[in-house]
């Protein structure tokens, strides 16, 4: 049970790799341990919580001892000594509402604990695409190389028949130049990434995706379907702020009850001890009760409930910003993954098949003609540039899908959705 969250947030995306990275982050991230231990901390804050506020003190002690001979006892002239315990209970509102005020800081620290989580395999997720990104992207630039090559060779046979594209050659092999410089740099940025993807997951592994996978991310988007509605209350982060705004108001009511925040019980038996020529009675039990009174209510008390009560309005506005916020999150997100997967479609089924259409009409031109070098490399250049956006549309969306199911993450219907799914 404690990972069943491995697989709720991304099961219905990846079949294995993405779970894969997910399970090694959940078992070794060093983030996700240390907000682990600080909700377990508040849980055991919460549940020391009870109407014995504190530890009995016990209380041994002797009565009329004289002052030349201690202790006196029997030999000297004393009253007697005494054995008693001291007990403070909390009145039962004033109980009530610690115990409260503590399950709600003890839910908020929970909440932060599976935001970490949530937020964690966000991350993974979205690292896992932007390597796969870089890796598509490094391909294609590959690929732009080997066809500005084509082009460079058909310009260097073409110049002995017309002189004047001796600048357009110059100009293709400045962008060779700098083609080769932004390969360079993807291959920088794709290690960079990896070494990053490493540090969230806590562990090292092997610097390579499967072809199988590659392929799988440029096509896998289409599958992909964001869930139709969304409410507040299974965002997490709103979640997080309601336990805030529910724990001040306990506080609040906790400022109130505790007027009377206590009662203190005394018990005592006095052991009487002889005195000559005096009658000193039997031994005695004494029971006592006090507790504090409001005496300086209009000085202190007062302000501090005021104050309370200005910290529970602040709660309730931040609460329903970030209820604002995570609706407004939900619904652009979502407005982005229409528009998003309109434009891919349109850019693999229109766009790309035009621009290498028109690359490779105007390259066969040159090559039987020599002429049209000029819109041959223009061609080229229109090409590459819609495959470099294809792909970072790509890569948009799925940026857009996780966030959508960051924005949606619910522990409870996700854990065992996600279960479901595994067997």
């Amino acid at each position: 049970m404690k990972f069943l969250l491995l697989f709720c947030f991304f099961g219905a995306l990846h079949a294995q790799p993405l779970d894969y990275y997910a399970a090694l982050a959940q078992v070794n991230s060093p983030r996700l341990k240390a907000q682990e231990a600080s909700a377990a901390a508040a849980k055991s804050n919460y549940l020391k919580e009870s109407f014995l506020k504190e530890n009995p003190d016990l209380m041994v002690g002797l009565m009329n001892v004289p002052v030349g001979s201690f202790p006196s006892l029997n030999r000297d002239q004393m009253s007697g000594f005494v054995v008693g315990v001291s007990q403070k209970i909390a009145l039962p509102w004033e109980d009530h509402y610690r115990k409260e005020s503590g399950r709600y800081r003890a839910e908020f620290e929970e909440r932060d604990r599976e935001l970490l989580n949530a937020g964690l395999l966000w991350e993974i997720a979205e690292k896992y695409s932007t390597l796969h990104y870089t890796y598509h992207r490094h391909a294609s630039l590959k690929e732009a190389r080997a066809l500005l090559i084509s082009n460079l060779n058909i310009l260097s046979r073409s110049v002995k028949l017309q002189k004047n594209i001796v600048p357009q050659i110059l100009e293709a092999r400045a962008n060779l130049t700098t083609l080769d410089n932004e390969i360079l740099n993807v291959e920088y940025e794709t290690e960079k990434l990896w070494l990053e993807f490493e540090t969230l997951c806590g562990v090292n592994f092997p610097h390579e995706f499967s072809t199988e996978e590659m392929k799988t991310w440029l096509t896998g988007f289409n599958a992909l379907s964001a869930p139709e509605s969304f409410s507040a209350n299974n965002n997490l982060q709103y979640r997080k702020m309601r336990s805030e705004a529910d724990a001040q108001m306990a506080m609040r009511s906790l400022r109130k009850s505790s007027l009377f925040p206590e009662v203190t019980l005394n018990a005592a038996y006095i052991v009487r001890q002889p005195v000559p020529g005096m009658s000193m009675g039997d031994n005695m039990v004494t029971i006592s009760a006090s507790t504090p009174l409001p005496i300086f209510y209009p000085l202190k008390n007062k302000h501090e409930i005021e104050a309370q009560d200005q910290k529970v309005k602040y709660a309730e506005q931040v609460l329903r910003e970030t209820q604002l916020q995570v609706e407004t999150a939900w619904r652009s997100e979502k407005l982005k993954l229409e528009s998003l997967r309109r434009t891919i479609e349109n850019y693999t089924n229109s766009i790309l098949p035009a621009h290498a259409s028109a690359h490779k009409a105007h390259l066969a031109t040159a090559t039987a003609q020599g002429m049209g070098i000029t819109e041959a490399l223009q061609a080229y250049q229109m090409y590459v540039s819609a495959n470099q956006e294809r792909l970072k549309m790509i890569r948009d969306y799925y940026s857009a899908y996780y966030k959508l199911q960051f924005l949606s993450f619910n522990s409870s219907s996700q854990a065992s959705g996600g279960q479901n799914e595994k067997k």
